[in-house]
């Protein structure tokens, strides 16, 4: 038996394997250490932020190892790569954005948003 899931459910579920394809392709290594085993995608900012879950700059390549230690006490150098990267400004707007309550975007904006991933994917190949 298929368990259902919600049109929204399904969009989500695409722009997050959308994102995840992009970034990997995008970085093409891990962000931390340069290693290119067991890439996998990143966020800065955790995934239960939706205002920022699919933006691109606070998604990264990391290996297992990194990846981990980005959520076990080292999480300073992913900061330290996202403030050399993006400097301040950015990180401002992202934590800004990560604030907002509750953040439910529209199913047309997770449409374009998915539309807007996968050209970029297209255009890194």
């Amino acid at each position: 038996m298929t368990k259902y899931r919600s049109p929204r459910k399904r969009l989500e579920e695409a722009l997050d394997k959308a994102c995840r394809e992009y970034v990997l392709a995008r970085d093409e290594k891990c962000i931390l250490c340069g290693s290119i085993d067991v890439l996998q995608n990143s966020h800065y900012i955790r995934r239960g932020h939706h205002s920022v879950r699919w933006d691109l700059r606070n998604q990264h390549a990391m290996c297992k190892r990194c990846h981990y230690k980005h959520h076990n006490g080292y999480e300073y150098l992913y900061a330290e790569f996202m403030h050399k990267t993006y400097g301040d400004e950015v990180m401002e707007e992202l934590t800004a954005l990560a604030n907002i309550p509750a953040y439910k975007w529209s199913i047309p904006e997770l449409e374009e948003m998915l539309a807007r991933v996968e050209r970029l994917t297209s255009e890194l190949a």
